[in-house]
């Protein structure tokens, strides 16, 4: 088998994990298959040798299972990104 077959079956499998996830009620689930789509997703690049869109989604999948541990301890502070007075508007 060629590596660009064994990639295409690779992002299928992707694409179906992550078409399933969405049917999810529970938002821990979601990001397990989200974070099992991501992994197959990376391995889909770095076997057609494109090694930028591999690690893209590798740090990409970083982020899903910091967000999964995060949810699971209850800890997710409100504003983790924008400090809160960049929301207030200046008049």
């Amino acid at each position: 088998m060629s590596s660009f077959f064994i990639s295409q079956i690779l992002g299928f499998i992707a694409l179906m994990l992550i078409c399933y996830s969405y049917f999810m009620t529970k938002k821990n689930n979601l990001l397990i298959l989200q974070i099992m789509a991501n992994i197959f997703y990376a391995f889909a690049f770095i076997i057609v040798e494109a090694y930028s869109g591999g690690i893209v989604i590798l740090i990409s999948t970083v982020r899903c299972v910091e967000i999964y541990f995060l949810e699971k301890k209850n800890y997710f502070p409100e504003q983790v990104l924008i400090k809160p007075e960049l929301n207030e508007r200046s008049e």
